[in-house]
Parts: structure tokens; sequence; C-alpha cells
């Protein structure tokens, strides 16, 4: 059990670095001035609270995932250290049964709850759902033809890139890209 500790200590270890603290730590004031954006004290609206909800029940059962994927670990190496043991061997198979069975459960219960925080997010086809991706311009798909449409849909942003980028884009909104009339967009 020493052991297996002391292996969950280097795999944590080495993951903070492999994924880097600074590009985590700027990932999370993005996220939370996103999150501000949305709150109706800093000026946005009011979010629902079955959307709340829905986050906190996707957050929960990511959460338990990890710990699924931890046991799956731990089951694997109890298995390959058994040396033989019948008692370790069984054991191990048990606990790789019982993550193998709960990552299932797990990944079932994330994509129930998926559908369903996106249709109370979005129920009628309005005002797409918040998207990281197209609202921070660090992100590699942020003036991609997908986000040009989203900010246009959420803040009627024209961007002249999105304009000058994208035919079909521009000849849909020429007037708000600038254009006289749909000659002027790229083919």
């Amino acid at each position: 059990m020493k052991k297996f500790i002391i292996f969950c200590l280097i795999i944590i270890l080495f993951s903070s670095f492999a994924w880097g603290f600074e590009a985590n730590a700027s990932k999370f004031l993005q996220g939370l001035t996103g999150t501000g954006a949305k709150v109706s004290i800093y000026g946005g609206t009011p979010q629902p609270l079955s959307l709340y909800a829905a986050n906190l029940v996707k957050g929960l059962l990511t959460l338990i995932g990890i710990i699924f994927v931890v046991l799956l670990m731990y089951g694997g190496f109890v298995y390959m250290t058994s040396g033989g043991n019948d008692e370790k061997v069984k054991k191990a198979k048990n606990t790789l049964k019982a993550a193998v069975i709960g990552l299932v459960i797990i990944v079932s219960g994330y994509s129930i709850t998926y559908f369903i925080a996106s249709t109370i997010e979005n129920p009628e086809g309005g005002q797409p759902s918040y998207r990281e991706d197209c609202e921070n311009p660090a992100y590699v798909d942020y003036n991609s033809l997908n986000c040009c449409v989203y900010r246009v849909q959420v803040f009627q942003e024209f961007s002249q890139y999105c304009c000058n980028s994208y035919g079909d884009f521009c000849r849909t909104n020429y007037a708000s890209c600038g254009k006289t009339d749909t000659s002027e967009c790229p083919q």
C-alpha cells in the first residue's frame, strides 16, 4: 500500500509539470472572467438555477470519473505486482471489474447530464450557450467560421477577419461587414 501511495504521488507530481501551472492558472482565470461576465452583478444577464445545478452535476461526475480511473490504475498495479498470489489476483480482478463498471456508469451519466444540460441551456435553439473557445482570442478556434457565427448570434459582433475570410459569412451579412453588395465578398 505504501508503494501505491508513492506511485500515485509521483503520477500527480508528473502530471502537474506536464500540464503546466501557468497554463492552468490562465485558463482558470479566463473561466472566472467568463463566469463573472455572466453574473448579473457584473452587468451580464442572470443565469437560471437549473444551469448551475447541471454544471454542478457535470463537475461531480467528472470528479467521480477521476476516482474510478485511479481505482483502475490501482487494480492494474495490484495485478502486476501480485506475483502469482491467487488472493491478490482475485482482489485485483474484482477492483478492475468494479472500476470498469463504475466508468461505464459515469460515462453514461455524464452523457445524459450533458444532453439534459444542453437542452436546459438552449431549449428552443435560441442563443447558444457560453463557448469559451469563441469568446477568448487566445484559443485556436477563435477565428473559425463557427465562432464567427457564434459571436454574431451572441454579441452582434462582425469582425473584419470573419468578413474577409469566409465568403458565405460575408454574403449573408454583407451590410454588417461594411460591404455595399455581395460582389465585394471573398469567393
